[in-house]
């Protein structure tokens, strides 16, 4: 008897993520979409001329982008105290340059971005770093630069952009300790006739 409850559980909770499953995978996909959409904004600079009128070509934000196994995680600090985590595929962390601690770190991350701008290039191509790589941007009015892909394991004490990811790491775990909006997918609402 103890078999067939426990084979009658496993039934029911069986069917009940098989009605959940396409749910829960269309919101991630959704998520992951909003989420790769968010990046290409700021490294494509669009978002900056929604923020700002500034036209002085002055460093303006800085981001990185992380690969892993799961996919990319990019972290922007813009000078308007922006602050957020886009995690591909699925979500991130919006608004958290709202706190004062938060804030505080990213304008270290984003002061040491401006300290090595004269070693990237400009680009208009976000490709993702491959799993255990970083690429840092830094943001201008008129150009995004980027630094040359480099792999965790190259970045010792002596390699040049190692207080950049120092700066950027203190960014994410400041980040992950604040209390911030988690990013949700919200479809646009649909016109009435």
């Amino acid at each position: 008897m103890p078999y067939i409850l426990t084979l009658a559980i496993i039934l029911i909770v069986a069917a009940w993520l098989r009605t959940r499953l396409p749910a829960w995978r269309e919101r991630r996909a959704r998520s992951a979409e909003a989420a790769a959409d968010l990046r290409l904004q700021v490294l494509s600079r669009a978002i900056l001329g929604r923020i700002s009128r500034d036209r002085s070509d002055r460093v303006r934000g800085a981001a990185m982008d992380w690969g892993h196994g799961g996919g990319l995680a990019t972290l922007v600090a813009l000078d308007d105290d922006t602050v957020s985590l886009y995690l591909n595929p699925g979500g991130g962390i919006i608004g958290a340059g709202s706190h004062a601690n938060v804030a505080e770190v990213a304008g270290r991350f984003r002061e040491e971005a401006a300290r090595h701008q004269s070693s990237f290039k400009p680009t208009n191509v976000f490709s993702s770093p491959p799993p255990g790589a970083f690429r840092f941007y830094v943001l201008t009015t008129s150009a995004t630069l980027a630094s040359e892909v480099v792999y965790s394991a190259d970045l010792g004490d002596a390699h040049s952009l190692r207080p950049l990811n120092d700066a950027a790491q203190q960014l994410i775990t400041a980040v992950l300790r604040a209390p911030s909006r988690r990013m949700q997918y919200r479809p646009p609402a649909q016109a009435s006739s």
